[in-house]
């Protein structure tokens, strides 16, 4: 897979996560239901995230950048299905 296209699959995939996120946010805004103390300091350093993020992102070489995230997500996954295991027994 080309770089610009796996930049354009990652950028797809962030997109579905906002529009998911929203979706699911917005039946809460109605009930009252939403912990200001966690969501405000977690949309924060979500955007502080996003800025630092990016700005290393573009003195990066783009297939360390994938390694990296492809590391990640192994490794989120690995944890989940422990965790998950665990959970069982």
């Amino acid at each position: 897979m080309s770089l610009p296209m796996a930049r354009s699959r990652i950028g797809t995939s962030l997109l579905i996560i906002a529009i998911n996120s929203g979706l699911a946010l917005a039946p809460r805004l109605g009930q009252g239901g939403i912990d200001w103390a966690v969501t405000v300091p977690f949309a924060v350093s979500t955007v502080a995230g996003t800025l630092a993020g990016s700005r290393l992102a573009n003195r990066l070489p783009a297939r360390a950048m994938l390694r990296w995230f492809a590391g990640l997500l192994v490794a989120v996954a690995v944890y989940t299905a422990i965790r998950s295991v665990m959970a069982l027994g």
